[in-house]
């Protein structure tokens, strides 16, 4: 089963007619292909992500897709997870989706755990801190927070690959928002250095 693997969109800086072009495009390389898309966040903000997903959904309707930071801007984490149970593909909560008789696809949004790279000791600091409602009260904790919220997403890959495989799919993918691996984390079309390697990877994942 081919996939469609987009990653951070942000459908939120493009106008309508440009998120239609996109979508469009996508449309056609399913139709042509028979695949199935996969997002694996960053789609838009808290405040429009239904609308972002809605207008995306018109055009292709078989995407699945997980949330990344930037999806919770100007909103609490948990409201926005439930706005995205509205629509079938969300992959967080899912048992893994079948996409033939050997393969399978299971998501988590993840979150990054400054174990690799500078660690804590890293000098980036990251908008979510302010942006993200669920931080204002905890300016003394972030580093533990996300931690947390990395080791959280890791459990849950764990309970989803192992379901997985005991259902007796032979190709598990998984679709995580936070890349596990340095190797496998790059901005602005380089491989992260050290000093964003802690907010670019989720170690604990890995």
């Amino acid at each position: 089963m081919p996939l469609i693997h987009i990653t951070d969109p942000h459908f939120n800086f493009m106008s309508q007619a440009k998120l239609d072009l996109h979508a469009l495009r996508v449309a056609s390389e399913v139709r042509r292909t028979g695949a199935k898309v996969v997002i694996t966040g960053d789609i838009a903000e808290g405040g429009s992500l239904e609308s972002c997903m809605r207008a995306w959904l018109r055009v292709v309707p078989d995407t699945y897709f997980v949330l990344g930071n930037h999806d919770y801007y100007g909103a609490h984490i948990a409201e926005v997870h439930r706005a995205a149970k509205q629509f079938p593909g969300y992959l967080d909560p899912l048992a893994p989706v079948k996409l033939s008789d050997t393969e399978c696809l299971v998501g988590v949004g993840g979150w990054y755990d400054f174990r690799h790279g500078m660690n804590e000791r890293t000098g980036i600091r990251m908008a979510d801190w302010t942006e993200i409602r669920d931080f204002d009260a905890l300016p003394h904790a972030i580093y533990s927070v996300c931690r947390a919220f990395a080791e959280a997403s890791a459990q849950a890959a764990t309970i989803k690959l192992r379901a997985a495989a005991k259902s007796g799919f032979q190709h598990i993918y998984l679709a995580p928002h936070v890349p596990p691996f340095a190797t496998a984390a790059w901005h602005n079309d380089a491989k992260s250095d050290d000093a964003w390697l802690p907010v670019m990877t989720n170690k604990a994942l890995g």
